[in-house]
C-alpha cells in the first residue's frame, strides 16, 4: 500500500475509533452489532484492514454519526 493510502486508513480509523469511544461502545460491542470480529475493528481502527466504501457507512450508521464524520 502507498503511503498516502495507508495514511488515508489511519485517518479514517482513527475518526472511527473516537466516534466509537463517544458512543461509549467497546470494540467488543461495536463488532456484535456489524457482525464482525473485534479483530477486525481492530484492524479498521488501525488501518490495517482497507474494506469498501460501504462498510463504512455501515459503521458509522452502527454509531449513529454521518459518514462524512469519518471520513475526508
Amino acid at each position: 500500500m502507498k503511503k498516502e493510502e495507508t495514511k488515508f486508513y489511519e485517518w479514517i480509523g482513527s475518526n472511527i475509533a473516537r466516534a466509537r469511544k463517544n458512543a461509549n461502545l467497546s470494540q467488543e460491542e461495536l463488532a456484535k452489532k456489524l457482525n464482525r470480529s473485534r479483530a477486525s475493528i481492530a484492524n479498521i481502527e488501525r488501518g490495517k484492514q482497507t474494506p469498501p466504501l460501504f462498510v463504512f457507512w455501515v459503521i458509522a450508521k452502527s454509531l449513529e454519526i454521518n459518514i462524512q464524520d469519518i471520513l475526508p
